[in-house]
């Protein structure tokens, strides 16, 4: 049977639009093949891009803290020698570590129970002259009010001067106390802040040295004086701490770490048995370091991705447009969850 000349066009036409459509297909497979290669590329481009961006950063508020802590110490050598006629307190049962002798420390502004809280048997009486001046070279010798060696126009018979708490953190006892923390602050402190930022960091330093100082004031003895930044420090080291537990196996020679970490709290154990410096404001520290590293900045392993979640790209845009509230609930990791629990 012949078949009739219009099936013969409808079949030609069919091939025809056939192969259209196929060429079409191809087409769009190869269209979507190159727009999904263009896009991986492109986030590989951004994600290398951040990387760079991440090693160029700078840690501006450590450095910051770290030029103004030294400009407070050597201010404290000049005012140690109007007062005492040296910088540098040469009794070493006054000072060990090469700085001005403690009632200078006070005078200007170190924590010093007596000076900020009342205290009953010391502070009943600020008029009496059993306490000694800011200029004395002996620990026995006295003749100064309350008011005199605390200086900032004095104390009442109920003192307050609360900021001894915040002027603390940018002094320190001496050469040695100094050296060690800015070690400490500029090789650990400056990576960290790289990791999760400027305010981040600045409310985790000035929080832990803070409370560190607090429970100095309310466990150690209450005639000694405390000053240093090692407090805030010790809260360093926790997130650090913490960020290197939870990235062990991703962290290149995760042991030596350790080790220099464990080396440097053992440093600053024994810097804390010294007068000036003190053990309750380390652990204070460390403390409030693991707690505001569990509960603000999320699970640990987020200091490498600055804190934001990984989230899907169907995701990000709800992310964005999310409250504040919303973001410290939502995609928290399981670690977060059960440290509140």
């Amino acid at each position: 049977m012949t078949p009739s000349p219009n099936n013969t066009l409808q079949q030609q036409m069919s091939v025809r639009e056939l192969s259209k459509i196929t060429n079409n297909s191809s087409n769009i497979d190869q269209n979507y093949g190159q727009s999904m290669t263009f896009s991986l590329q492109t986030e590989l481009t951004n994600n290398s891009i951040s990387e760079e961006e991440e090693k160029q950063r700078r840690p501006w508020f450590i450095w910051i803290m770290s030029i103004i802590q030294v400009c407070v110490f050597i201010v404290e050598l000049i005012y140690s020698s109007l007062l005492t006629t040296r910088p540098i307190e040469t009794n070493i049962s006054l000072n060990p570590l090469f700085g001005p002798n403690p009632y200078v420390l006070i005078n200007i502004g170190a924590s010093f129970s007596p000076c900020m809280h009342a205290i009953d048997g010391i502070t009943n009486n600020v008029s009496a002259t059993n306490f000694p001046c800011p200029n004395s070279p002996t620990l026995t010798n006295t003749g100064c009010t309350l008011s005199e060696l605390c200086g900032f126009n004095g104390v009442s018979n109920t003192p307050n001067q609360w900021y001894r708490f915040i002027i603390s953190i940018f002094l320190h006892v001496g050469i040695v106390h100094i050296l060690f923390n800015l070690i400490t602050q500029l090789l650990i402190a400056g990576e960290i802040e790289k990791k999760i930022g400027v305010i981040r960091i600045a409310f985790i330093y000035f929080a832990s040295g803070i409370f560190g100082f607090i429970l100095g004031g309310n466990f150690a003895p209450d005639g000694l004086c405390r000053v240093g930044c090692s407090g805030s420090l010790f809260a360093i080291i926790a997130l650090s701490l913490l960020d290197l537990l939870y990235n062990w196996k991703k962290t290149e020679n995760p042991k030596i770490q350790l080790t220099i970490h464990i080396v440097n709290i053992i440093i600053n154990f024994v810097l804390g048995l010294l007068p000036g410096v003190d053990n309750f404001s380390h652990i204070g520290g460390f403390v409030i370091g693991l707690l505001l590293g569990l509960a603000i900045l999320g699970s640990p392993g987020n200091l490498r991705r600055h804190i934001k979640p990984r989230l899907s790209r169907s995701t990000t845009k709800e992310w964005n447009n999310s409250p504040w509230y919303k973001k410290l609930f939502c995609h928290r990791q399981k670690q977060w969850w059960a440290w509140w629990l």
